[in-house]
């Protein structure tokens, strides 16, 4: 009887969290990816990045950016228009497979990087949201 309750317990357990899942990920995935995709985004949040990453009164270093590959005519049609200067002369940009959405940036030849990819955003907004979500579907 004990046994049939705990098993009971973990089915129910079992199918709140992919419920929970299911929703977080509809409502984050499908909203990150879209404002991730897009050059304007992406290339306002480089502009910030590049403009204030400086260390004191020093001069900001020269910076690696890597964006997605199958973004790559598209995105630099938008970064050459926006960006300016910066590309001459602070930031060398790269394509990468590996980047699906968003970008990663850091100073040149350092293994330290800033990620912002889709990926990156969407773990951190579900753990931001599953205990809010959880309440409200089932009242813990």
């Amino acid at each position: 009887s004990s046994e049939i309750k705990l098993s009971g317990r973990q089915a129910v357990s079992s199918i709140k969290q992919q419920i929970l899942d299911l929703v977080t990920a509809k409502v984050i995935d499908e909203s990150l990816s879209e404002a991730l995709s897009s050059p304007e985004v992406i290339k306002d949040f480089v502009k910030v990045i590049v403009q204030n990453w400086k260390t004191g009164d020093e001069e900001a270093p020269s910076m690696e950016l890597l964006l997605p590959e199958d973004k790559q005519e598209e995105l630099e049609k938008s970064f050459k228009g926006g960006l300016g200067g910066l590309l001459n002369k602070n930031l060398k940009v790269s394509f990468s497979r590996g980047v699906k959405g968003g970008f990663q940036i850091g100073p040149e030849g350092s293994t330290y990087k800033i990620s912002m990819t889709d990926e990156d955003f969407s773990e951190f907004f579900k753990e931001f949201l599953r205990p809010r979500t959880r309440r409200y579907l089932f009242g813990e």
